[in-house]
């Protein structure tokens, strides 16, 4: 199957005769106007070159043409596009994580039997680190109003609050809360592998990073958390 945008020049080149410079025009119209739609400025600028080889239009121009289609800056296409969408990915899986976060904390707080003791929970939650390291040491419950301003840190407070019975199975949500958790965290990783290997021209480098997301891909699909085992 091919990709939507390449699908989508496709079909534009049955509709016009690239022979006639008025029909090539149209052409370049409509598919500059397709690449407008994607979130990348170097996924762009790949498909911008797949005009220009078709067309024989110097890149220059097709990318002056682009510009003035999305009414920015040359060279400014993406910035805020590309930063949006990130903001909003992250955005929607720190709320998607917060109750499975809070949980596992109030988990480990509270030191229940259910706790998964292979996990390096400084590692699958970083953000929380400083709070981990009082559970480690373990502190009593009311110390924590002591180390830390648990009135400016709802996910705090929240655990140190959390009502246990009212879950009827909390070893099995317990350990659905892990996986929501080390998922999101294994789809960040496929992501910056992802981007990684796009940019790479090494060929060895790029093997690498294959090899890298053929690993975090098998993690994803078999469920497997060793990635967050203590070493």
């Amino acid at each position: 199957a091919l990709p939507p945008t390449d699908y989508l020049i496709n079909t534009e080149l049955k509709r016009y005769d690239l022979n006639k410079p008025d029909e090539k025009g149209k052409f370049t119209k409509a598919v500059l106007g397709h690449i407008a739609k994607l979130d990348s400025r170097s996924e762009a600028e790949a498909y911008l070159d797949k005009v220009r080889q078709l067309t024989k239009i110097p890149i220059d121009v097709l990318r002056r043409d682009f510009d003035k289609l999305l009414g920015v800056q040359p060279g400014k296409t993406f910035e805020k596009k590309e930063e949006q969408a990130l903001a909003n990915v992250i955005t929607v899986r720190e709320n998607g994580n917060i109750k499975a976060v809070r949980f596992i904390l109030a988990s480990l707080i509270y030191n229940k039997t259910f706790v998964d003791k292979r996990i390096d929970y400084k590692k699958l939650l970083p953000k929380y680190a400083e709070i981990i390291a009082k559970v480690e040491e373990g502190i009593a419950i009311s110390s924590y109003y002591d180390f830390f301003d648990v009135e400016a840190m709802p996910d705090l407070k929240e655990c140190l609050v959390v009502n246990f019975e009212v879950f009827d199975n909390p070893k099995r949500y317990f350990e659905e809360c892990l996986w929501q958790v080390a998922s999101t965290e294994y789809l960040t990783m496929q992501e910056s592998l992802t981007a990684k290997f796009k940019e790479s021209q090494d060929q060895s480098e790029r093997m690498k990073i294959m090899q890298q997301l053929s690993a975090v891909n098998k993690a994803i699909r078999e469920k497997k958390l060793e990635e967050f085992y203590v070493r």
